[in-house]
């Protein structure tokens, strides 16, 4: 449950047709940091969750053939901040963790496409680099704020604030877009 902008409570869970195969418990769709997932409602006592694909449907899991080295239960295909990785399907009884194999990379691409970036902006910015005089490029930060950096990096780390010219070009952008 989120809060809204007035701070009162917002319920975030859609109810599907979908049974836990766990506990036989509702499953609904809940939106998490790395997009839509389908849970258990009996949480917290059964934590079962599963991805979903577009239409709100659970992924099945791909067979992999490769088995844990510890409990040698399946390895399954997780999602991870970093990107996919195989993980003991006893979790959380046995935690093994692999990267994936060179034969599985592609497989799984066409299964979980990454993320869609952010589109960047268009701004001509004129100012040169502090530290080598290279050309500056504008680069987005945490929270959504803009600065400019070296088009040389990760060589040359220099970076500076924006103009307030600049700042107003970026600001018209970004609420036309």
């Amino acid at each position: 449950m989120n809060l809204t902008d007035d701070g009162k409570p917002q319920v975030t869970a859609q109810p599907t047709a979908h049974k836990c195969e766990k506990c036989g418990s509702p499953m609904v769709i809940r939106q998490g940091r790395r997009g839509p997932f389908l849970a258990c409602t009996g949480y917290p006592k059964c934590k079962n969750a599963l991805d979903v694909d577009t239409n709100g449907n659970p992924v099945k899991p791909i067979d992999t053939g490769v088995v844990c080295d510890k409990c040698n239960k399946p390895m399954v295909v997780k999602k991870g901040p970093r990107g996919p990785f195989l993980s003991c399907s006893g979790y959380p009884s046995c935690r093994n963790a692999k990267p994936l194999p060179e034969e599985l990379k592609e497989k799984v691409k066409a299964l979980m496409p990454a993320a869609a970036k952010k589109p960047e902006l268009e701004v001509e910015v004129k100012q040169t680099c502090p530290q080598c005089g290279g050309p500056m490029k504008l680069r987005s930060g945490r929270g959504g704020s803009y600065f400019l950096g070296c088009a040389k990096y990760p060589k040359c780390k220099g970076t500076s604030e924006l103009s307030e010219e600049l700042l107003e070009q970026v600001s018209r952008i970004a609420q036309a877009g």
